[in-house]
């Protein structure tokens, strides 16, 4: 997936305009972040970047995908947090969060420094994880372990791969040789073990990319996790945060709003 490290004040603004900004009803100031710090996610004191804009409950925590950092989000962070606490996270690894101490880390190291990083922040609870790309298993097996810190769960075109594919592409260390030594292909493996309703009720928004990785077909294999999950298929590329600005934000404003009432 290819990253774009921006954050400049002026296209946040033009965001802001074409996603609603200047509505009345919009509350919070997003000029500046609520959040721009380091936080402890162990006991031996690793250290992990989080951002957040805007104040309000839900919160959204937008998850980056497999192969960057937060700032993949830039697009969305501010059109977004002018509703609600809007956060994103360098995982660890990355940009500016330290480096992982493991050699070999599983989904269950990734939820509990998520789960850790929540906890040391004070963020408010429920939350909205809205997880694009690799992203998506971190947060469909975060609403699996952690379900009353769940408010529900957006994919971004999120494909579903074969883990026995994907152990023959990275077999061995392979498959963790990324800056957070996340081993990918058991990250596949078990989030495709999930039984079926593993969410629940837990509303769960399957968001296909039109011009992305996998079709409408491949990604409705998400559905069956939970009793309130729906699909819809809007424009742009794999990355939609960038390609679909508004769309996103509108995809997770519907949830945000279905949760209100």
């Amino acid at each position: 997936m290819q990253r774009r490290f921006v954050w400049p004040l002026v296209l946040s603004l033009v965001f802001l305009s074409a996603c609603g900004g200047s509505d009345s009803d919009s509350t919070n100031d997003v000029s500046e972040p609520a959040i721009d710090e380091r936080f402890a996610v162990d006991a031996d004191s690793r250290q992990l970047a989080l951002l957040c804009y805007g104040e309000g409950s839900p919160t959204v925590f937008l998850e980056p995908g497999d192969g960057g950092g937060g700032d993949e989000y830039a697009f969305v962070m501010r059109p977004l947090g002018e509703w609600t606490t809007t956060c994103t996270y360098d995982p660890t690894g990355f940009d500016r969060s330290d480096p992982p101490s493991k050699a070999r880390r599983t989904l269950e190291d990734s939820i509990a420094d998520l789960h850790a990083l929540i906890e040391a922040a004070d963020l408010p609870l429920p939350f909205v994880h809205v997880g694009a790309s690799g992203g998506g298993p971190i947060a469909l097996y975060y609403a699996a372990r952690y379900p009353d810190d769940v408010a529900g769960v957006v994919l971004l075109d999120v494909t579903r791969d074969d883990p026995k594919e994907g152990a023959k592409l990275f077999p061995g260390a392979k498959a963790w040789g990324n800056p957070e030594h996340l081993d990918q292909v058991d990250a596949v493996r078990r989030v495709t073990r999930l039984p079926a309703l593993a969410l629940e009720d837990t509303p769960l928004r399957v968001i296909t990319a039109a011009e992305g990785q996998a079709n409408a077909e491949n990604q409705s294999y998400w559905l069956k996790l939970s009793s309130d999950a729906t699909q819809t298929t809007i424009t742009g590329g794999h990355d939609l945060a960038e390609e679909n600005t508004e769309g996103v934000v509108a995809e997770i404003r519907k949830l945000l709003d279905a949760i209100d009432d």
